[in-house]
């Protein structure tokens, strides 16, 4: 009866044991699954350099001076690297297709987003101003 309890104890083990794995690489890989999720870039993500490589394109249109400045408002609006800002806003200001609508919608939302950076983005849009004369 010894050995008949033994192997049951054994057994008993092994499915406990399998049933822990099981249950340990189902949970793994549904939290590699979610990570990966959130990694993903949405399709219509551009970083703020590609941005800027856009807004100094003097060959985009009106449209995709507008999708810019959207992109920047969707994704870029907290201010990290103020010179990338700059260069943005002067760039837009150069642009043959800017218009002020446009860059009066990129000022709004960053001064909102943004009120420690108030006198940098006045400084950046008069530069702006003083560039088309």
């Amino acid at each position: 009866m010894s050995l008949l309890s033994l192997i049951a104890s054994i057994a008993l083990f092994i499915a406990i044991l399998g049933l822990l794995l099981f249950l340990y690489f189902k949970r793994s890989k549904a939290l590699q699954k979610s990570e990966e999720e959130s990694l993903k870039m949405p399709s219509d993500y551009r970083s703020m350099e590609e941005i800027l490589e856009i807004v100094r394109h003097q060959k985009s249109t009106k449209e995709e001076l507008s999708e810019a400045v959207e992109l920047i408002i969707k994704y870029h609006l907290q201010i990290e690297d103020m010179l990338l800002y700059e260069e943005v806003i002067a760039a837009l200001f150069a642009h043959p297709h800017s218009s002020s609508a446009l860059v009066l919608r990129l000022d709004k939302e960053l001064r909102k987003a943004n009120k420690e950076h108030a006198s940098s983005i006045d400084m950046a849009i008069n530069l702006g101003l003083q560039s088309r004369g």
